[in-house]
């Protein structure tokens, strides 16, 4: 695969990644600017970037 690819990919996992925790947050109450530095905060931290994988494969 090539390098562009690859990068592309994981860019898009980390759009969707960071698209599902705004979801969660903001039924927690954080909106704006708030809900973008609570994600941020979350990343620095090391928060485990998981993949539900049987969502991913359809079973």
């Amino acid at each position: 695969m090539p390098e562009g690819a690859a990068n592309l990919k994981l860019d898009d996992a980390e759009t969707e990644f960071r698209r599902r925790l705004a979801e969660k947050l903001s039924v927690r109450g954080y909106a704006g600017a708030a809900l973008d530095r609570r994600i941020e905060e979350l990343l620095r931290s090391g928060v485990k970037l998981t993949l539900n994988i049987d969502q991913i494969i359809g079973a």
